[in-house]
């Protein structure tokens, strides 16, 4: 629905197809699903991570589509065994992504998704739905990077990650950006303006 930001001041409303959103059988995420991804220029290689926040019903179109409820402590998202979860903590952000053979982001990834947002700045309310926010619009095309809904992830420990949020959120004017994260976290947090985004490793071929 918009343009990648070139610099640190956010994207644009102008229609455009997010040149790193390309993919094909050979060159794609790992994950089973590629849709709705960005490929990121991460600090220990590429990866690719979901353009639009986690989707309250994700499992018929998956976790990153345009213009649909978000996932959060109030509305919780689908759960694959039936029904919908009773809250939107870590460890429900890591099963719904770990259906799709996708992870969270941890601390460094999220900074390198981020970058491009126009940092300190929040949108006015609840966004409720995945949509353009441009000033908000990442260097890779993530929508709502910041300043939206907080989201989970970790502190990227290869051996016990630590539940942690990023990116701030509409509740919070001037205090959201690309380096916003609190780190260790209540892994039972579940609340309004906090939601998710999902990551998958770079297909490496055999």
């Amino acid at each position: 629905p918009g343009g990648n930001a070139t610099a640190r001041a956010g994207g644009d409303d102008v229609p455009a197809i997010n040149p790193r959103s390309l993919w094909d059988l050979n060159f794609r995420p790992a994950s089973a699903d590629p849709r709705g991804m960005t490929l990121v220029d991460g600090p220990r290689g590429k990866f690719w991570c979901d353009i639009y926040l986690l989707a309250k019903d994700h499992l018929a179109q998956g976790t990153s589509q345009c213009g649909t409820m978000i996932a959060d402590g109030v509305e919780p998202p689908q759960n694959p065994d039936g029904g919908y979860f009773s809250k939107l903590d870590y460890a429900t952000a890591v099963a719904a992504m770990k259906h799709h053979g996708k992870g969270l982001l941890s601390i460094e990834e999220f900074f390198a998704a981020a970058f491009g947002v126009t940092e300190r700045t929040s949108t006015n309310d609840d966004p409720e739905t995945t949509q353009l926010d441009a000033a908000r619009t990442s260097r890779f095309g993530l929508m709502q990077a910041t300043g939206n809904l907080w989201v989970w992830g970790h502190d990227g420990d290869p051996d016990s990650p630590r539940p942690s949020i990023f990116g701030g959120s509409w509740w919070g004017v001037g205090n959201a950006g690309s380096r916003r994260a609190s780190v260790g976290n209540w892994a039972g947090y579940s609340l309004e303006l906090l939601g998710a985004r999902g990551r998958s490793d770079h297909l490496q071929l055999a």
